[in-house]
C-alpha cells in the first residue's frame, strides 16, 4: 500500500492524571505542564534508543525497539517524576504492529497501549502478558500480575502485569549500564532538568496553594478510639477494633495521612482537647466516635471535626446488624475523604471494599487479637490458635490465611518451634492467601517477611514488601519492614530516610526514634544521637536499653572510659535489665575491679533464647574474667560449663549463628583452635557481614575475636575490615581497643593501624 510503512516495535503509551479536570480550571498551567513534559521526557526517551512517534492531547506516543527498553525507559522517567507533584503519569506498554501512514500512526498495538495505561495506576506502569515474557527473568525488573482484563476491542482478554516503579526496582549498578548520553544529549538533558525547576518554580508561585504545607495538613487526620457505650464494658476490644479498622479502611486512601493505632490508643479515655491532640499528632482533622453493641445490632456514631476552628464536618449514625458493619467501615471512609477533599482514585475504591472476612462469628475472633502483641510468646500462641479457628469459620479469607502464615513464619523466626514443619505450614497459610486474593496487601506483607525472617532472603522480602506498599500505599507497618530490609543491605540513609516517614505517619510509637538511635551509630551522626535518644526517652522508651545506647554510642565511638562512668552512675539509680548487667560487668572488666565484674555477671538473668543475635552465656563470660586474673584452673572450668550449655542448644537448633559463634569462642579458650575456627566460620557462612550489613557484623566480630584468641592476628584484621567495609561510621574503636577477647593482639602492629584507620574514617 503506497505510503504505509509497517513494524513491530515495543509501544509505549502515556497520559497525565487530572490533565482535563485541569485544563478545565486553570488552561495556563495545563499548557505549562504540556511543554514540561516536552522538555523533561525527550532526552530521557533518547537515552534510551526510543522513538517519539507523537502527541495525543496530553498524551505520548512512543516505540522502542525491544521490550526490555521501553520498560526500563519507563521505569527511569517514573523514578525522575516521583517527587513531582505537578506531573503524574500513567504507562501501558503493549509489543505490536506500528502502522505509518500519510504522516500519522496506528494500530492495534497502538489501541492496546493505551488501553493498558488506563488501568495503571497514577505513577504507574502496566504492561501486557507478551511484554512480561521478554522481561520477566531481568532481576532488576520487578512485575506482578495484576488481572485478566477484556480490553476494548479485543475479542479475548489478556493478562495484564503491574511493573513496580519504586526507585529501588532499578539497581545503580544496572543503570550503569545504560547507553551513555552522547554530549548533545546531555546538553539537553541538563537543560532540561534547569527549564523542570525553573518551570516547578513557576507553579509553586502561580498556584501556592497546591503545595502549601497548610493545604495538605487539610488532608491529615487521626481516628481517636471510639467510645464503648455498650452494657458490657468488657467488649472494649470491639470499640476498639471498629477503631482500628476505620483506620486501616482510611490509610487505604492514598491522599490522606492518617495516624496509626499505635499513637491514638495512648489517648483512650484521655481529658485533652482535640487542638492539643492534632497539634501533638500534626493533622488539622480528629475522627471521634462511639460504638454501642446489643446482641447482633451495632450502632455507630462518629463526628470529623476541624481541630483548629472546631467546625464539624460531617457526621452520621449507622444502625446495622453485626454481618453489615463491613459496609458501615468502608462508607465511613468514603464520606470522610470527601469531606477532606482527599481525590479517591478507582484503586483506592478497590482497596476499600476489600473486608478481612464477610463472617460476624470470624470477625469478632479477629478483633479479639488485634491488641495482642509479638512480644509475648503467649500472645503469639493465643493468635496462632484464633486464627486457626477464624479459618474454619471463613475459608475464604484470604486475609485470616495471611495473618496465619505470618504467626507461623513468626514462630519459627523467635525459636519458639524452629522446625521444618512449621516453614511448610506458614508457605501453606500464604499460598492459599494469594490464590484467594492475589492482591492481598496483607499476604505479600507476610509473604515478604516468610522469605526475610526465615531464609534471610532479602531480595525476595523486599519484592514482596514493595507489593504490599504498593496495593496499601499509606500502611506504616509496610514502610516499617522496608526500612528494616534496607538496613540489613547495607543502605542506611535510605532506611533512615523510610523510619522518619513512618513516625510522621505513628509519632507516639516508640519503636521508631528507638530504632533511630541506632541508625545514627551506623550513619556517623553522633551529633543527632542526643536528639533521638531525647524523643525516645520522652515516649517512655525503656531506660536499661536507652543506657545500652549510650553506652554503645560514647564508649564505642572513641573509648572514652569518662563518659562510661557517667553512664554507669546514672544506670545505679534505676532498676537495671539482664542485658546493662553485662555492660556494667564489662566497665569494671575494663577498670580491672574483676570482683564487682563478677558480682554483676552474677546478677544476669536467665538468657533470653529470643535474642536474635547474641547469646549471654554466663559461665563463658565468668571464665573471661579468670582468665584475665590468671586462674587458669578455675577459667577451665567455667569454659567447660559454657560449652555444655551450648552444645545443649545446638542439638535444639544446630544452624543458629549466635551458637555456633559462641562455641567458637568458647573452643578457642580451651585451645582447640581449629575447630574453635571451624564454629566461627560456620557462623559467618549463615550470616555474613557481606550479605548483612547490620547482623552480620555481629559474627564477624566474633570470628574476629576466635583468629585473635587463637593468636592468627592477620585474619582477625582481615574480619574487622569485612565489617569497616561494610559500616565504617560504626561506633567500634572502643570496644576493640577494650575487648578483652581482643587482648592478644592489641600491640600488634596491623592492629594499630586499624584503629587509626577506623579514627581518620570517624575524625576521631
Amino acid at each position: 500500500m503506497s505510503g504505509e510503512n509497517r513494524k513491530l516495535a515495543a509501544i509505549v503509551f502515556t497520559d497525565i492524571c487530572g490533565f482535563t479536570e485541569l485544563m478545565s480550571k486553570d488552561e495556563k498551567k495545563a499548557m505549562a505542564i504540556l511543554e514540561y513534559q516536552k522538555v523533561l521526557l525527550k532526552p530521557i526517551i533518547n537515552n534510551f534508543n526510543g522513538e517519539w512517534l507523537k502527541e495525543i492531547g496530553d498524551g505520548l506516543l512512543i516505540s522502542f525497539s525491544s521490550a526490555v527498553n521501553a520498560v526500563t525507559c519507563s521505569l527511569e522517567i517514573q523514578r525522575i517524576l516521583e517527587h513531582n507533584p505537578d506531573l503524574t503519569i500513567r504507562i501501558g506498554i503493549h509489543i505490536g504492529d506500528i502502522i505509518k501512514k500519510d504522516g500519522d500512526v496506528f494500530g492495534d498495538g497502538v489501541n492496546i497501549a493505551s488501553r493498558l495505561e488506563s488501568l495503571a495506576d497514577p505513577g504507574g506502569i502496566c504492561v501486557s502478558e507478551r511484554v512480561h515474557e521478554d522481561i520477566k527473568n531481568k532481576p532488576e525488573i520487578n512485575a506482578a500480575f495484576q488481572e485478566e482484563q477484556l480490553l476494548k476491542g479485543l475479542d479475548k482478554p489478556i493478562k495484564v502485569y503491574s511493573i513496580f516503579t519504586h526507585m529501588d526496582s532499578i539497581s545503580k549498578s544496572e543503570i550503569k549500564k545504560y547507553p551513555k548520553i552522547k554530549t548533545g544529549t546531555k546538553l539537553l538533558f541538563l537543560t532540561g532538568i534547569f527549564i523542570s525547576v525553573l518551570l516547578g518554580l513557576f507553579f509553586f508561585l502561580f498556584d501556592y496553594n497546591e503545595n502549601d504545607e497548610t493545604h495538605s495538613k487539610k488532608k491529615s487526620i487521626a481516628v481517636l478510639p471510639f467510645d464503648n457505650m455498650s452494657e458490657d464494658n468488657k467488649s472494649d476490644y470491639f470499640s476498639d477494633g471498629i477503631t482500628e479498622d476505620i483506620i486501616t479502611y482510611l490509610s487505604k486512601i492514598e491522599n490522606l495521612k492518617v495516624i496509626s493505632r499505635t499513637s491514638i490508643m495512648q489517648y483512650k479515655n484521655s481529658k485533652k482537647n482535640l487542638k492539643d491532640i492534632a497539634k501533638e499528632l500534626g493533622v488539622s482533622n480528629i475522627l471521634e466516635g462511639s460504638v454501642r453493641r446489643v446482641d447482633n445490632r451495632v450502632r455507630i456514631t462518629g463526628q470529623l471535626i476541624d481541630a483548629e476552628t472546631d467546625e464539624h464536618l460531617w457526621a452520621n449514625i449507622y444502625d446495622r446488624n453485626l454481618d453489615d458493619i463491613f459496609s458501615v467501615q468502608t462508607e465511613v471512609a468514603k464520606n470522610i475523604a470527601r469531606a477532606l477533599k482527599a481525590e479517591m482514585t478507582d484503586d483506592d475504591i478497590t482497596r476499600l471494599n476489600k473486608t478481612m472476612t464477610t463472617n460476624p462469628d470470624a470477625y469478632e475472633l479477629i478483633l479479639k487479637i488485634k491488641g495482642t502483641n509479638f512480644t509475648n510468646r503467649n500472645d503469639v500462641l493465643l493468635r496462632e490458635e484464633v486464627l486457626k479457628k477464624v479459618v474454619l469459620l471463613d475459608p475464604e479469607s484470604a486475609y485470616a490465611f495471611a495473618r496465619l502464615g505470618g504467626i507461623h513464619a513468626w514462630i519459627y523466626f523467635s525459636g519458639t518451634d524452629r522446625t521444618k514443619e512449621r516453614l511448610i505450614m506458614a508457605k501453606e497459610a500464604l499460598d492459599k492467601s494469594l490464590d484467594l486474593d492475589p492482591l492481598s496487601a496483607t499476604a505479600h506483607l507476610e509473604l515478604g517477611f516468610y522469605y526475610y525472617s526465615a531464609f534471610l532472603d532479602f531480595d525476595k522480602g523486599l519484592k514482596n514488601y514493595e507489593i504490599a506498599k504498593k496495593l496499601d500505599p499509606n500502611n506504616p507497618d509496610i514502610n516499617w519492614r522496608i526500612s528494616l530490609v534496607l538496613r540489613r543491605q547495607g543502605k542506611f540513609w535510605e532506611s533512615f530516610e523510610l523510619m522518619k516517614k513512618c513516625f510522621d505517619l505513628d509519632p507516639k510509637n516508640k519503636l521508631y526514634p528507638d530504632q533511630m538511635i541506632l541508625m545514627t551509630s551506623y550513619l556517623g551522626l553522633s551529633q543527632n544521637f542526643d536528639e533521638y535518644f531525647k524523643i525516645a526517652t520522652e515516649l517512655g522508651m525503656d531506660t536499661t536499653t536507652g543506657l545500652m545506647y549510650r553506652v554503645s554510642e560514647k564508649f564505642g565511638r572513641d573509648g572514652n572510659l569518662d563518659e562510661y562512668r557517667n553512664i554507669i552512675e546514672d544506670a545505679n539509680k534505676i532498676v537495671h535489665d539482664t542485658w546493662f548487667h553485662k555492660y556494667i560487668a564489662e566497665y569494671y572488666r575494663i577498670t580491672g575491679n574483676y570482683e564487682l565484674s563478677l558480682s554483676h555477671i552474677d546478677m544476669l538473668r536467665d538468657q533470653d533464647h529470643n535474642a536474635q543475635t547474641q547469646y549471654l552465656n554466663k559461665e563463658y563470660l565468668r571464665g573471661v574474667i579468670y582468665k584475665i586474673m590468671n586462674q587458669d584452673k578455675r577459667s577451665l572450668s567455667f569454659f567447660k560449663d559454657a560449652l555444655v550449655d551450648i552444645e545443649n542448644q545446638l542439638i535444639k537448633v544446630n544452624d543458629d549463628p549466635r551458637f555456633l559463634a559462641s562455641k567458637g569462642k568458647i573452643l578457642a579458650y580451651l585451645g582447640e583452635n581449629k575447630m574453635a575456627i571451624k564454629y566461627g566460620r560456620m557462623a559467618t557462612e549463615i550470616v555474613s557481614v557481606e550479605n548483612d550489613k547490620l547482623q552480620g557484623v555481629d559474627y564477624n566480630y566474633d570470628l574476629a575475636k576466635i583468629y585473635s584468641i587463637c593468636g592468627e592476628f592477620e585474619k582477625s584484621i582481615e574480619e574487622i575490615r569485612k565489617i569497616q567495609k561494610a559500616q565504617p561510621k560504626m561506633a567500634i574503636v572502643g570496644f576493640l581497643t577494650n575487648d578483652a577477647e581482643f587482648s592478644n593482639i592489641q600491640d600488634y602492629p596491623g592492629f594499630r593501624r586499624l584503629i587509626n584507620d577506623y579514627k581518620e574514617e570517624q575524625n576521631i
